[in-house]
């Protein structure tokens, strides 16, 4: 690893340390394994496994057992609805404590997020969109990952017209990304640059 790299992964793990999130050395899950998980699970579109490696180590610092005060469950913290979404959408029943399908069932959520979201346009959606939380087209997933697919399209349809592809930038009656949702944003790119870095 060069010297670079190093600063920047020691700059990186100081900002994660300085917003007080846990590095935990005793986790039952690693980050390698859902990488190798994710890669092995076959998917039509292509996601990144360090990009959900990124994810499972904000939402449950790795830990499969995890229940949010939400009711959110397992590695990748899965809502009740979206479990059954999977279940009946995509024909995956899963349980979501079983970190390997949970890790299956996030690929094929996060599939269907970027179909929907992803477009040759995005790039420019968000220039459209002039939303500081929303730099790259991965943010959108984010957003639509962390505060769902219905409450992203509110939030793009309140900011940006869209006509075929024209787009012109809403003056006015902005939604709000909620704090949390930026947050999670910033901090799921904190740990993907990490794992870009060393790996």
């Amino acid at each position: 690893m060069s010297i670079v790299k190093m600063i920047s992964l020691l700059i990186l793990v100081l900002s994660i340390l300085n917003d007080g999130l846990p590095i935990r050395s005793d986790l039952m899950i690693t980050q390698g394994e859902i990488i190798q998980w994710a890669e092995n699970y076959p998917t039509k579109k292509y996601i990144d496994p360090l990009f959900m490696a990124a994810i499972a180590t904000q939402e449950s610092q790795l830990d499969h057992k995890a229940i949010s005060s939400a009711g959110a469950k397992g590695l990748f913290q899965f809502m009740p609805i979206t479990i059954r979404d999977i279940t009946d959408r995509f024909k995956y029943p899963f349980d979501p404590y079983d970190p390997k399908q949970a890790t299956e069932a996030a690929k094929i959520y996060l599939t269907w997020l970027c179909d929907k979201l992803l477009t040759e346009d995005t790039g420019r959606l968000i220039f459209y969109l002039r939303d500081p939380y929303i730099k790259y087209p991965h943010d959108i997933v984010l957003a639509a990952w962390n505060w769902g697919y219905g409450n992203v399209q509110k939030y793009i349809n309140s900011r940006v017209v869209r006509n075929s592809n024209i787009y012109e930038a809403k003056k006015e009656g902005h939604i709000e990304l909620p704090t949390e949702t930026k947050t999670f944003i910033a901090k799921v790119n904190t740990y993907y640059m990490m794992l870009i870095l060393t790996n």
